[in-house]
């Protein structure tokens, strides 16, 4: 679980996989837009809901948030952390 506390939100994720495993987007967000080194990821709360199994992106390296709405308010999202097996 990671609280996004700005509009502009980044995370550095040493390598790890993240797959993005939050049920719903908070309504007081217009959009979200997530960036990582493999992935480009936009949606509105609305989109998001009918996504179903499209929502579970694998985020690597790291996660530009950007959060569009006419009033930030902090709120969660919710991963799934997969540490790649190292030797």
């Amino acid at each position: 679980m990671i609280m996004i506390t700005s509009a502009n939100h980044s995370i550095d994720l040493n390598n790890d996989m993240w797959i993005l495993n939050t049920k719903s987007l908070p309504s007081s967000i217009e959009e979200i837009e997530m960036i990582s080194s493999d992935n480009v990821f936009t949606a509105t709360p609305e989109e998001y809901d009918f996504m179903d199994e499209f929502r579970f992106r694998v985020f690597t390296d790291y996660i530009d948030i950007k959060s569009i709405a006419e009033t930030f308010k902090p709120y969660r999202l919710e991963f799934v952390k997969v540490i790649p097996h190292r030797t």
